[in-house]
């Protein structure tokens, strides 16, 4: 029969940060954010008024349907050998990144919307018509594009794309009782071979909470002192649930007893006399 804490440890990652952790929401894309003032004591709250900036000066995409999607695919390469029966250490190799993306279906048509996300489009100034150019040049690969998402908890995640053009053209969807939509991909690019010398995709991520930036420390100083708590907490609670299991059950009083009362009558003190 389990008892009374259950019937023994159940493996599971959820912890009490776990919730807090947790994307929320469809975020928002931004245009050319300017970064030359964020550094690592930035915080959550100092980014957010950048991002108030950015979007009173027209910066934002805007309304979005269905949330937006990040791709950063590598692309990978087993060497083949033979008398090679299963992958060993340093047999796959990373050729590079395939892909860096952020997608999305945007909702404001407007013309200004149609030139920030259609690298070539352009407004005549003699006919004020707007024009879709067929030559792509370096400049148009200057736009940086990022994407804010907020964590259950409060941090924001900050995706931030170089080098951004949309390769899914003006596919513009109308619609009865209903908004048009067009969808929109970014693909990412460094500007030139310099960057690409760092050897990372052309995409970068940041957190920011209260404090600045969250660093992570690939030495796993991180957090010692949290982590020791927390693993210290663990196992008192499991010996806790193993002095529960194993703690034995009160005997049971006989018929006419009461529990710490007296014996019944014709019955001794001693055991087995009558």
């Amino acid at each position: 029969m389990p008892g009374a804490l259950g019937s023994g440890f159940r493996p599971s990652g959820l912890t009490q940060e776990s919730l807090n952790n947790m994307i929320t929401g469809a975020g928002a894309l931004y245009f050319d954010l300017n970064y030359s003032d964020v550094v690592p004591t930035t915080t959550k709250e100092g980014f957010a008024q950048m991002l108030r900036v950015a979007r009173a000066e027209g910066k934002a995409l805007g309304a979005t349907d269905g949330g937006c999607t990040v791709n950063i695919v590598a692309s990978f390469r087993q060497i083949t050998v033979d008398d090679l029966r299963a992958p060993i250490a340093a047999s796959t190799v990373l050729d590079g990144w395939e892909t860096a993306s952020i997608s999305a279906t945007a909702k404001e048509a407007t013309l200004k919307k149609i030139t920030q996300v259609m690298p070539t489009a352009k407004q005549d100034p003699t006919t004020g018509a707007v024009k879709f150019g067929s030559t792509l040049t370096r400049a148009h690969f200057e736009k940086e594009v990022t994407l804010v998402v907020p964590t259950i908890g409060g941090n924001l995640i900050v995706y931030r794309g170089f080098g951004a053009i949309n390769t899914s053209g003006y596919t513009v969807t109308t619609q009865s009782n209903n908004e048009a939509t067009y969808p929109v991909e970014f693909a990412f690019h460094f500007p030139d071979l310099a960057a690409i010398e760092e050897d990372v995709a052309p995409i970068w991520l940041y957190e920011f909470d209260e404090n600045g930036m969250v660093m992570v420390d690939d030495s796993g100083e991180n957090g010692a002192e949290e982590l020791a708590a927390a693993l210290a907490a663990a196992a008192a609670t499991e010996v806790a649930r193993a002095t529960a299991l194993e703690e034995p059950a009160a005997p049971r009083a006989t018929p006419g007893q009461k529990k710490g009362g007296p014996k019944p009558e014709g019955q001794s003190n001693e055991e087995g006399e009558a």
